[in-house]
């Protein structure tokens, strides 16, 4: 992007902010700069140098002149600070010169900065330069807006956080393009450790999934913190957003844990995980080792770690040993541990105690947690946890309850060595396990292929019935109950004979989608003179509640009586696309209201782990009543029907309601389907 020229047109008096930018630049010592005012922006004006980047500051109120040197002088980047384009004629200009691959931030924009590039390209205040004395810098975040990217910047770089780049996209018309952009560059940043997110709209949901699952297959953290999230505000947004697509927070919650993307409720947790940030590879376990100055406060660390879901593992009889006799009697070397202040009143101590739990392997993390300190036992505290940081293998954090102000050695010592330090037990606690669970849901996802379409559904009317929704999935591969159709009697008992009693009996029409409602049903029959009577009750009562329906047949299907009831099904979402669901059905589903929703296409494991969500999912294991059901069988009519979102992109929704879900080896049958084509399809 950058090679020699920046022009900053200013709002007429070329001062004040608006020439910040070439101040940062100059500090840096980048590039040939020049800045002229928006009045002398014409054609006839315009530097005869070489420019890379334009940048239009917040003052200017016309920029359609300057988007159309732009364009036709093939500038390669564009800054747009004014808040909003007003005018037609500007928008379109802004979408003519993306269209021709130019890029953009803004309108709105705030500009960036990328430190390891020697970029500030930026008007914000809270932009400094930074510290001469050189610091590993691990953090990128990108957000929407102007003023949201670097406030959060700000609050979180007086917490010690280090930040290699800072993207402001302002108010983004270009579908995430430049989003996307700036996310593959943090991804393909090898030192980038933790990429923070901020938006309130998205527009490209699949899109962002794939750059999230490059992000999973480089264990790079992704975190996100959504705003606007609440449908009281949507359509001031959609004003904002005028070409975004919405989606529900439910759908947010199911995406983000299955592309390991952490959700954030609040901004603060920037600051506590951008702290971690300089600790590289998310832990692969929860074991953590918590090391305390005295017994209450190991007890109040131990809480509030094992209400994070951490694990205050056990250490074995050997490592206690070998941690008590570095220890005065009266401590404990028990997990929590009270090592006593006589830790840190020696050199050396609470060094050799963090080398013996790095060689056990009994942990993942050690988190340290002290009281009111003295300078000398502050400084003692720094150089061991400083050497422990360096030397890598454990993720390491510490916890001082204190007055920080007297112990300025030990906080400078720890940020200049990268050493997360913390005030709160519980916030600590919170960040290491939230570290913890974006390295365990990390995975690589291959599952956004585009399977294979069946040409079944080309041959299907626009609207389609029942009969056609379970042919659909039957041409995929996907079991159903034993069945047919029939349209007189005597067939329904011809098959009675051919696959056994009991019996169900449905009335096959397009004029309802509901057989319950249209009382077109007639359950477990057991004997032909029940099949003969409820033949001719069905097709009366449905006669009498569809007047003039279309009547297609009746389906005579096996009745099972052995399995549990689910629902499994697929819907377009209009955000992140074809989206697959799994629930227990019948009375379960009325009773728990548990479902369980995973972008499609879904692997077997991702299947199983859907099943293993849900809250009734021990009556399907067996273990409530102790017949365990055929999961797996469930879980690979989960796969296929996943593969069929995918496959046929004029499917809205395929509901199969039930499947019933049979012991152990029996499998898995569908009952009854509805599907629906997309409004187009049908226009």
């Amino acid at each position: 992007m950058w090679d020699r020229g920046l022009l900053i047109v200013g709002d007429g008096d070329g001062t004040g902010t608006d020439l910040r930018p070439l101040a940062l630049m100059s500090d840096l010592g980048r590039g040939d700069f020049f800045a002229v005012c928006r009045e002398s922006a014409a054609a006839a004006e315009w530097p005869d140098e070489k420019i890379d980047v334009v940048m239009i500051s917040p003052g200017c109120t016309n920029c359609a002149p300057l988007l159309k040197q732009c364009l036709e002088r093939r500038i390669g980047f564009v800054i747009i600070g004014c808040p909003r384009l007003e005018r037609e004629e500007e928008r379109q200009l802004l979408r003519e010169y993306r269209a021709a691959g130019g890029r953009a931030l803004g309108p709105g924009s705030q500009g960036f900065f990328d430190w390891e590039r020697r970029l500030a390209l930026c008007w914000s205040a809270a932009v400094r330069m930074p510290d001469s004395q050189p610091q590993e810098r691990h953090v990128t975040l990108i957000a929407q807006g102007g003023t949201v990217p670097f406030s959060l910047y700000a609050m979180a770089v007086e917490a010690g956080v280090r930040f290699r780049r800072v993207v402001s996209l302002g108010n983004c018309a270009d579908s995430d393009g430049e989003l996307l952009r700036c996310m593959e560059t943090a991804i393909g940043d090898p030192m980038t450790t933790l990429l923070i997110l901020s938006f309130e709209s998205l527009t490209r949901g699949r899109d962002f999934l794939a750059m999230a699952s490059r992000a999973a297959e480089r264990r790079l953290p992704v975190v996100l913190l959504r705003s606007g999230v609440n449908e009281a505000f949507r359509d001031r947004l959609a004003r904002r957003h005028d070409d975004a697509a919405w989606t529900d927070s439910i759908m947010w919650e199911s995406v983000a844990g299955q592309f390991g993307v952490v959700l954030l409720r609040d901004a603060q947790q920037i600051v506590d995980l951008g702290k971690l940030s300089s600790l590289g590879v998310p832990p692969q376990g929860n074991r953590v080792a918590v090391l305390a100055l005295s017994e209450g406060l190991a007890m109040m660390q131990g809480d509030q770690c094992r209400e994070a879901g951490l694990d205050v593992v056990e250490f074995s009889p050997a490592l206690k040993e070998k941690i008590q006799v570095l220890l005065p009697r009266w401590a404990n070397a028990a997990n929590p541990a009270d090592l006593s202040e006589q830790a840190l009143n020696r050199e050396g101590t609470l060094g050799r105690i963090l080398d013996t739990l790095q060689d056990s392997g009994e942990c993942d993390m050690i988190l340290v947690i002290t009281g009111s300190l003295t300078a000398a036992q502050g400084e003692r505290l720094a150089r061991a946890m400083g050497t422990m940081h360096r030397r890598g293998g454990r993720t390491l954090a510490c916890c001082c309850l204190s007055r920080w102000r007297p112990l300025d050695e030990m906080v400078r010592r720890m940020n200049m060595e990268g050493v997360p330090l913390f005030s709160s037990p519980r916030r600590v606690a919170e960040a290491l396990s939230s570290l913890w669970r974006i390295g365990r849901d990390i995975r690589p996802m291959s599952e956004l292929c585009k399977p294979a379409r069946h040409p079944f559904l080309e041959r299907c009317p626009l609207r389609l019935s029942e009969r056609d929704a379970v042919a659909l999935v039957e041409a995929y591969g996907l079991k159903t109950v034993r069945h047919r159709l029939c349209v007189s009697v005597a067939e329904v008992l011809e098959t009675a004979r051919s696959i056994g009693f009991p019996l169900v009996l449905k009335v096959v029409s397009p004029s309802f989608a509901s057989k319950q409602q249209a009382r077109a049903v007639a359950l477990n029959l057991r004997t032909e003179e029940e099949l003969r009577n409820a033949y001719g009750r069905i097709l009366e009562r449905t006669s009498r509640v569809h007047a003039g329906a279309e009547i297609q047949g009746v389906v005579a299907q096996k009745m099972i009586t052995d399995g549990i009831e689910c629902m499994i099904g697929i819907k377009r979402d209009p955000l992140f696309g074809p989206v697959v669901a799994v629930a227990l059905g019948g009375a379960y589903y009325g009773l728990m209201k548990d479902i369980s929703l995973r972008v499609a296409p879904v692997s077997l494991e991702t299947a199983m782990d859907m099943i293993a969500s849900l809250k009734g999912y021990p009556l399907i294991s067996g273990e409530w009543f102790g017949t365990p059901m055929d999961v797996e069988a469930l879980a690979q009519q989960i796969v296929t029907l996943s593969q069929i979102g995918c496959a046929e992109p004029d499917i809205e929704l395929l509901d199969i309601n039930p499947i019933f879900v049979r012991p152990k080896g029996l499998g898995a049958e569908i009952a009854d389907a509805f599907a629906l084509r997309r409004q187009k399809a049908r226009d």
